[in-house]
């Protein structure tokens, strides 16, 4: 028991604890294939990363983490896959900000707060 205990709170301090968890839009394309187009669960955290579509309320087929580093203001981001699996362990690589979309040559993750989503990005 007290092994288990340590092993959760070691994981626990690997995770950045979420500032606001909340409802909006999101947009999460990769190799030319549209995955998520529509409403969804955004998860922001202190440090401006976020997650679409993972959470408990309203979870989606697929998700997304984008990692952002405060220093190079670039992110590295993950994802669950084409299969759709419980985890995001593909990585997407390297993405830059334009808007509210990350994105590079392979994937476009976009968050939007309710509303807010323009007509075209």
């Amino acid at each position: 028991m007290k092994l288990r205990w340590m092993i959760l709170t070691v994981a626990s301090m690997a995770l950045p604890a979420a500032a606001e968890a909340s409802p909006g839009s999101c947009f999460l394309g990769v190799d030319g294939h549209v995955y998520l187009d529509g409403p969804c669960n955004i998860d922001s955290y202190k440090d401006g990363s976020f997650s679409i579509g993972a959470g408990e309320k309203m979870r989606s087929r697929y998700f997304a983490y984008v990692n952002i580093d405060p220093d190079t203001k670039k992110a590295d981001a993950s994802w669950n896959g084409v299969a759709g699996e419980n985890h995001a362990h593909d990585p997407l690589g390297t993405l830059t900000r334009t808007g509210g979309c990350w994105n590079n040559a392979r994937a476009k993750v976009c968050a939007w707060k309710p509303g807010s989503r323009p007509a075209t990005f």
